[in-house]
């Protein structure tokens, strides 16, 4: 450093933090490089913070303003739409898992259906109607040890009538 930038940055010194040096200090070239160093830092933080703030003000974050006893009202508005939300969610997988289980359900019924036409046709045969127009099948308890395919039925306990319809093949 020369004697002409020892003296000026002396009075930088001397004016900004009140420090009284003399020029010809050894510590003066060290002060310098460190006063300057920091000058540069805070100057390119200054910049950052100038641009994030910059950046923040065009995102227009809504800012709400709330008097005495109004917040409760915004935070049960804020709790209602996750419920609405919730429910929603849950009422759509609701239906979903419904419909899936009745079209599964549908395919497998058909499945037995056409699989069983011959049981069908025994109980269509057997069908009879009332006095009152209803149809409807009688079970009665089946007679003998002999087991007839799908004719034969046991009753289990008084509430449970048990029809043999036949072996697996």
């Amino acid at each position: 450093m020369i004697k002409a930038d020892r003296i000026k940055f002396r009075d930088e010194l001397e004016a900004a933090y009140g420090i009284h040096i003399s020029e010809n200090d050894e510590l003066l070239p060290i002060l310098h490089f460190v006063f300057h160093s920091v000058k540069e830092v805070n100057e390119s933080r200054a910049k950052q913070e100038s641009a994030l703030n910059e950046l923040l003000s065009k995102i227009n974050r809504p800012v709400y303003n709330f008097g005495p006893g109004e917040a409760w009202q915004f935070q049960l508005a804020g709790s209602l739409k996750w419920l609405f939300v919730g429910v929603s969610v849950v009422l759509l997988s609701w239906i979903g898992q419904t419909w899936w289980s009745g079209k599964n359900d549908l395919d497998e019924a058909q499945r037995i259906i056409q699989s069983s036409m011959r049981i069908n046709s025994h109980l269509l045969n057997n069908v009879k109607e009332d006095s009152d127009g209803f149809l409807f099948l009688e079970f009665t308890e089946a007679k003998g040890n002999a087991i007839k395919n799908f004719i034969e039925y046991e009753k289990v306990n008084s509430k449970t009538v048990r029809v043999y319809l036949g072996q697996k093949k």
